[in-house]
């Protein structure tokens, strides 16, 4: 790592620790770039904060915030309020965001956390929840008021919840387990309330009251799946038909 200030102080002629103020640039042998205006550094311990906003940069990856924490020895940054940027293509907004990498920090990521109102919007999908987002390669998960949009095999879905899971391959979903208050939108003509679901093909599974609403009407059953290919609906332990005039 290679730090540049317009001023240096260190806190005694023997520390290891100094304040950095003034067009503070920490820049990587990988390439990643950090630039401030105060940094507190810890050369023995491969440190860096500070409370002055803060934009990273590594090739197609970019961020702002308020704050930030640097921990170069376990590749982790850590970004504070007003968080927003880009993972590659992937956008992410967040209260509070931290990033784990798994050998090149900026490069390749481990794990993506983050806290408070948050979204993480892809090619396919745009996720949001107002707790907390978790983000790997494979697997996502949401919790607190979740919001998911996404397309897939030319069928558009909205999913309201309170805690989802999502399984990826080459950051395309695969399938989808939610829990808790659960609202599913099918191409804005049908809409399936339970309260827990899954998604995983052409199947769309709703367990726990059940209420299915579409042209027709509503279906109140305990369980119900949707085949969104061929818009099939299977009803267990139907509890009535509320019918459209």
């Amino acid at each position: 790592v290679t730090i540049f200030a317009d001023q240096t102080h260190f806190l005694s002629p023997q520390s290891k620790q100094a304040k950095m103020m003034g067009n503070v640039k920490l820049s990587t042998d990988d390439g990643l770039l950090l630039r401030t205006e105060k940094s507190f550094v810890d050369i023995d311990e491969k440190t860096a904060k500070g409370d002055t906003d803060v934009f990273i940069d590594q090739d197609d990856t970019s961020f702002f915030a308020k704050s930030y924490y640097f921990d170069m020895n376990k590749k982790i940054v850590t970004l504070i309020k007003n968080v927003k940027g880009n993972l590659a293509k992937d956008l992410i907004t967040a209260d509070k965001l931290v990033i784990e990498f798994d050998k090149i920090i900026g490069k390749d990521f481990k794990n993506v956390h983050s806290f408070g109102n948050s979204s993480y919007k892809t090619d396919q999908y745009n996720l949001k929840a107002n707790k907390e987002i978790i983000y790997r390669k494979e697997y996502a998960e949401a919790n607190g008021n979740v919001d998911l949009d996404f397309s897939k095999d030319n069928k558009r879905y909205h999913v309201n919840t309170y805690h989802l899971t999502m399984n990826l391959e080459n950051k395309i979903i695969k399938k989808v387990t939610a829990h808790g208050n659960l609202i599913i939108k099918v191409d804005n003509s049908t809409t399936i309330k339970g309260n827990h679901g899954i998604l995983e093909n052409d199947l769309l599974t709703v367990f726990g009251n059940a209420v299915i609403t579409n042209e027709k009407g509503n279906i109140l059953c305990e369980k119900a799946i949707l085949n969104t290919e061929t818009s099939d609906i299977r009803v267990y332990n139907s509890k009535g038909i509320v019918k459209r005039n």
